[in-house]
């Protein structure tokens, strides 16, 4: 309920009403009131709750004070102005009554939206000078009015863009009554068209018939613009409802808003004409088509390096306002595609290499050696299977690379729920079958496919595995006599990103089973994670060194997630930083039980780990000196051929 102002004597002076009004002073999201007689401070639009408001309930607007008398659930009713300043002796206790039409108020008294007018007046209770200085009383109270509609009227009518605008204009042209607050409404809105119709103008892309229809129908709306900004009503003459033009007044502003409405669905045509051809009310889009064309030409004519310029992606229709977002509209293989860039690199530009790339989960990055992200190519508004086929069409606009999937070869494909196969083709079946008796020291290709939750394939590239002898030929490492590996350094990630741990440099546990690599990447691909902290399977002979578990490449190692996603070591020892490690308050519990999940759907039973704050993080067990990493247990995803399928 709004707080009652104090009540204070008839004499009272300008100080005392400050000091009490002090801790008095409405505050509602910044609206905030001077209570100095005609200044008011400049306040932004008021989004926060609404309260409800009572018979005898105090409210404020501005430097004016409204004592509620009867009011409804839509905000109509009746109150007094309270005038506790001393702007003028004799109007110390005057009382005026008003009509309130839409109040609502906020926390603390603030009136942030509608009327209240002036009514029931009566000159008997008023003297010569308080009648003399009425007029100034009153000037003071519209001057409240005025502020009232700047910043909780016409503000609140936030224009969200050119479409939300056009929508909005159309409906204020309809409901148009007259007064001061329609009045500045439609400066506003006039204002707004003129900005917007400048820079379609502007524009060399827009249709000639286009631009001398909405040129004609901006000269038919003028005389409805200058009428609406007069705030002179529909329903009868100034002086009084009804009148000798009664009828003349309401047909006029029904030709009036007819006029306007014509205007804005010419605007809509000119703006729809831009859908797939840059908008420039959305935002100058030629920049950003400048350096996906330069893109798509050095990846076609094979170039090495490109150069590229940062471009400021905002558009503004004034010098201080940023009325619209940066949406760009390209036309790309005949979808339309709004865009937007990101520049990661410092200064104005930089060259980088046109098809080094890698996929996001909203369009792709242009990286340097170290995979640093320089150029961010981002498809907004669009989700799901949309925004998947965009990304392929959008992919071979700009030449990147495509991986085809390729007959005949090894085949890894990793399934959305989980599962994980060995696909053998026909045609190398005898040669496959041979190479794990005789095939020590050679070298194989295989392809890596990943299908969606929808069944769409998705090549992740051809790489190379090599064969060794078998350093444990035992049930849990393989009981064949020769095992195949693949390095991870090889690998290019799409989605997600791997860091290999630098401690690894010296042990060179870079390599895993074909398939358990497969289980990494299925795991790594559904979470999307940027900051996984490899720290090692097996090395480059299957030896574990320096555990005595990591045989073959099925079982690795991985540092626990941090909160600040810094990769930083953590002990699960510690709750706390402790010398070189982050305790396990500082672990990103969520992400890394999401981790954990992952990777035991998609190929190992469970974890060895450490027990924290009295529990286990999913699917582990402890371990001596497993405080600091995760270690994968049995790998029964894939062991000994139970997920080879051979084609018929």
């Amino acid at each position: 309920m709004p707080s009652s102002l104090t009540t204070l004597p008839a004499n009272a002076t300008v100080e005392q009403l400050q000091e009490v009004l002090k801790s008095k002073k409405p505050n509602c999201a910044g609206i905030s009131a001077s209570y100095s007689c005609g200044n008011h401070d400049s306040v932004p639009q008021y989004s926060g709750s609404i309260v409800s408001v009572a018979a005898g309930d105090d409210i404020a607007m501005n430097s004016m004070v409204l004592s509620v008398i009867s009011i409804d659930g839509s905000g109509n009713g009746e109150g007094l102005i309270k005038v506790p300043m001393r702007c003028d002796d004799s109007l110390n206790n005057i009382k005026l009554g008003v009509t309130l039409s839409g109040i609502k108020v906020a926390e603390g008294g603030c009136v942030v939206a509608g009327r209240a007018e002036l009514s029931g007046v009566s000159a008997s209770v008023l003297t010569d000078k308080q009648r003399a200085t009425l007029e100034k009383v009153y000037t003071a109270y519209n001057q409240v009015l005025d502020l009232a509609y700047e910043n909780a009227g016409a503000i609140a009518e936030t224009i969200n863009n050119l479409k939300d605008f056009i929508q909005k204009a159309k409906d204020f042209s309809k409901n148009y009554k007259g007064g001061n607050t329609d009045a500045k409404k439609a400066k506003i809105y006039e204002e707004y068209a003129k900005n917007a119709q400048k820079v379609l103008f502007n524009s060399k892309n827009l249709p000639d018939t286009i631009r001398a229809d909405l040129e004609s129908k901006i000269i038919a709306a003028q005389p409805a613009w200058d009428f609406f900004k007069t705030g002179n009503k529909c329903n009868g003459t100034s002086s009084g409802k009804g009148g000798p033009n009664f009828e003349d007044y309401t047909d006029e502003c029904e030709a009036f808003s007819a006029a306007i409405i014509a205007e804005m669905d010419a605007m809509e045509a000119a703006e729809g004409s831009f859908t797939c051809n840059c908008s420039p009310i959305i935002s100058e889009c030629s920049p950003i088509k400048d350096i996906l064309s330069q893109i798509k030409e050095a990846n076609s004519s094979k170039k090495e390096s490109i150069s590229i310029s940062k471009v400021d992606n905002k558009d503004k229709l004034s010098n201080d306002t940023d009325w619209v977002s940066a949406l760009n509209g390209i036309d790309i293989g005949g979808k339309c595609f709004k865009l937007s860039l990101e520049f990661k690199f410092s200064g104005d530009k930089i060259d980088l290499k046109p098809n080094r790339y890698k996929e996001t989960k909203d369009g792709f990055d242009l990286v340097d050696d170290k995979d640093n992200t320089l150029l961010s190519i981002n498809i907004l508004n669009e989700s799901g299977q949309v925004k998947y086929l965009k990304q392929a069409v959008l992919k071979k606009y700009l030449g990147f690379e495509e991986f085809e999937e390729e007959e005949g070869i090894l085949t890894i494909k990793i399934f959305s729920d989980g599962k994980v196969i060995k696909y053998v083709p026909k045609n190398i079946q005898a040669e496959y079958k041979k190479q794990y008796d005789s095939g020590k020291g050679k070298t194989y290709p295989v392809q890596y496919i990943y299908f969606d939750i929808k069944g769409n394939a998705k090549n992740l590239g051809k790489y190379s595995y090599f064969l060794i002898d078998n350093p444990k030929q035992d049930a849990r490492w393989s009981k064949k006599k020769v095992i195949d590996l693949i390095d991870i350094r090889t690998i290019k990630q799409v989605g997600y990103k791997i860091h290999l741990d630098a401690s690894q440099n010296s042990s060179e546990r870079y390599y895993l089973n074909p398939c358990a690599l497969g289980s990494v990447i299925g795991a790594c691909i559904e979470l999307g994670y940027t900051d996984i902290d490899f720290r090692g399977f097996s090395k480059s002979d299957g030896t574990p060194n320096p555990s005595s578990t990591h045989y073959n490449g099925y079982y690795g190692d991985f540092g626990y997630f941090c909160k600040d996603q810094s990769r930083h070591s953590l002990s699960l020892k510690y709750q706390y930083e402790t010398g070189k490690y982050y305790g396990w308050s500082q672990m990103d519990e969520e992400r890394q039980n999401k981790f954990n999940d992952a990777l035991h759907k998609f190929g190992w039973d469970g974890f060895w780990s450490w027990k924290y704050d009295g529990k286990f993080l999913n699917h582990s067990t402890q371990l001596t000196n497993h405080d600091h990493h995760l270690h994968t247990k049995y790998y029964y995803k894939c062991l000994n051929d139970n997920c080879t399928e051979y084609e018929k």
